[in-house]
């Protein structure tokens, strides 16, 4: 549940095949390098935008008005 970003991220670089076609082994690129690092910004919006989201209902339910600290 944690790890999705990454694993999406990852889906989305094309491998290459250093085996046979019977045995094979797959070379990573510079590109998964830089799909890893893309997860970490992608992990922190969609679980900031979630987060938000939850929140904001949990406050419209429980009708909890936002309080001003002056």
């Amino acid at each position: 549940m944690l790890f999705w970003p990454n694993t999406l991220m990852q889906s989305l670089v094309p491998l290459h095949n250093i085996g046979t076609t019977t045995h094979p082994l797959y070379e990573g690129t510079a590109l998964n390098i830089v799909a890893f690092f893309v997860s970490f910004p992608l992990a922190f919006l969609v679980y900031g935008t979630a987060t938000y989201i939850f929140f904001r209902r949990w406050q419209r339910y429980h009708g909890i008005q936002a309080r001003l600290v002056r």
